[in-house]
């Protein structure tokens, strides 16, 4: 069985992480999770994840987003606002990043894909301060 495990705030407002939300939807079409979930989402649900499950190709994905104990084909899942419990791993979920999990034969292997660092707004923030030059001098950097 494939899982992904994501953030709540997968599902913010902001560019960074509609950006987030289109990478996650890219994956999800190309690799069919049998389940999505979702840590730390409350009952409100925002447009933006109704759109997002919408768009899913494999309709019969099946999304847990909220703070329960499941069981979906044998396979025992606790989430908790900031984790999640699949069989014996806890994964914790981080803002711009995913987690890909694989459960065979009751053994559970973790994946974290970073679809984009920068979706943590207090992070990316940092940028914000550098003048032109330093952009310039920044990009050339890079560019060696």
């Amino acid at each position: 069985m494939k899982i992904f495990v994501i953030k709540h705030t997968f599902f913010s407002n902001s560019y960074r992480c509609s950006t987030v939300r289109e990478r996650c939807l890219k994956y999800a079409n190309e690799m069919n999770p049998s389940l999505i979930v979702i840590t730390g989402m409350n009952s409100n649900l925002p447009d933006t994840y109704h759109n997002f499950v919408s768009r899913l190709n494999d309709r019969s994905t099946i999304i847990l987003r909220e703070k329960q104990i499941a069981e979906v084909d044998d396979v025992y899942i606790q989430i908790e606002d900031e984790s999640c419990l699949i069989h014996n791993k806890v994964i914790k979920t981080q803002r711009g990043m995913m987690s890909i999990v694989e459960v065979e034969n009751n053994k559970v292997h973790v994946k974290t894909l970073v679809l984009d660092i920068f979706s943590d707004e207090e992070f990316a923030d940092y940028h914000g301060d550098l003048s032109d030059q330093d952009l310039k001098v920044l990009t050339q950097m890079i560019k060696k």
